[in-house]
């Protein structure tokens, strides 16, 4: 039944993915949606709508701008005309389609798309988004306790933890094996459903930040070691998903959680990625976040730098003990107790 299934599909286009390995346009990740359109780092457009902004309100003021009832413009203001905003309205969808037609294609056919991952990237992805679901108890309109689906992500980011290690192992593996990973790391941290900072164990999510970074480091070591961690890799989204990782890492440590002495391999990653002319960009932001990392990054010595990559990613995750398991899947729970947190039935939660 599944062969078939398979083999009926849509026939594939000349330029649709088909293989794990290939390189694929994909969706921005949800928190870079709507934020900008695909232009480097989403900060042009927002500059050039607020200029364009204060140039109509100036327009009013000095040309006492005013509409008949037929809806003609008078005066010598700059308001818009219901043919230009059609015209726009007709431009952006245009864009819109373009875009989406783009979506599941080769990155190497539409190399203006920013957006890029790998087919086995993006279903690393899918599958630790899956496994977040399965402990999350909104989705299951249950209450179990309060931080019960923020310790659910820990436990998947554990496992992800354990497969990355079991990657790196592997005596066979390739640099996509590893980088995959990363790549899933990238889209799943910037997707808005892998929020665990709020977790009362703060000690634990300040670990679990330097094991991002440990990650992160351990794949640029494959990639250099293979010559591809350059600025015209065959690894092309190297740029992005880099991108994505600082600009994840660099928000959490500016944030209220007192987390800043946890994401300080963000200055080693940017110094690597200098050294190899790799240029960092592509996520709405990132320019003021780069000048920021730039700007601290005098603070950071050779010495200091090196204690971040000191040690081993296998040594770091023994060091950090938990390795994830399936205790927070809600569907493995005793029926009994799912009853007594769903709030269907009236139920207040358990505590353990």
């Amino acid at each position: 039944m599944k062969e078939e299934a398979c083999t009926n599909g849509p026939p594939l286009g000349e330029d649709d993915g088909n293989a794990r390995e290939e390189f694929i346009c994909i969706f921005p990740p949800v928190c870079e949606r709507n934020t900008n359109d695909g232009d480097e780092d989403g900060e042009e457009d927002g500059d050039e709508d607020e200029d364009e902004e204060k140039d109509n309100d100036k327009d009013n003021e000095d040309g006492e701008e005013d509409e008949d009832d037929d809806g003609e413009v008078r005066g010598n203001g700059n308001k818009e005309s219901s043919a230009d905003k059609k015209g726009k309205d007709k431009k952006a969808s245009t864009e819109e389609e373009t875009f989406r037609k783009r979506l599941g294609k080769l990155a190497s056919r539409h190399p203006e798309h920013l957006w890029v991952i790998t087919l086995g990237g993006c279903e690393r992805y899918r599958w630790w988004t899956q496994e977040i679901c399965k402990r999350n108890q909104d989705d299951y309109s249950m209450y179990i306790y309060n931080d019960f689906s923020w310790y659910g992500v820990i436990e998947v980011l554990e496992n992800m933890f354990v497969q990355f290690e079991k990657v790196l192992k592997s005596k066979n593996h390739e640099p996509l094996d590893v980088w995959r990973e990363i790549e899933g790391l990238a889209w799943l941290l910037n997707s808005g459903n892998a929020e665990f900072e709020m977790c009362d164990d703060g000690e634990r999510c300040q670990l679990i930040l330097e094991l991002f970074g440990s990650m992160i480091i351990a794949a640029i070591d494959e990639l250099q070691k293979k010559g591809l961690f350059t600025k015209d890799s065959e690894f092309s989204n190297i740029p992005i998903i880099l991108s994505l990782l600082i600009k994840y890492a660099w928000t959490m440590g500016r944030g209220d959680y007192g987390f800043d002495d946890n994401i300080d391999w963000v200055f080693y990653v940017v110094q690597q990625a200098e050294a190899a002319d790799i240029t960092l960009g592509g996520p709405f932001g990132f320019a003021k976040i780069l000048e920021e990392i730039k700007a601290e990054a005098s603070e950071h010595t050779a010495a200091s730098l090196s204690k971040v990559k000191k040690g081993t990613f296998a040594s770091k995750f023994k060091s950090y003990g938990s390795r994830g398991g399936e205790q927070f899947v809600i569907a493995k729970m005793p029926a009994a107790q799912r009853k007594k947190c769903s709030l269907g039935s009236g139920g207040g939660g358990i505590f353990f």
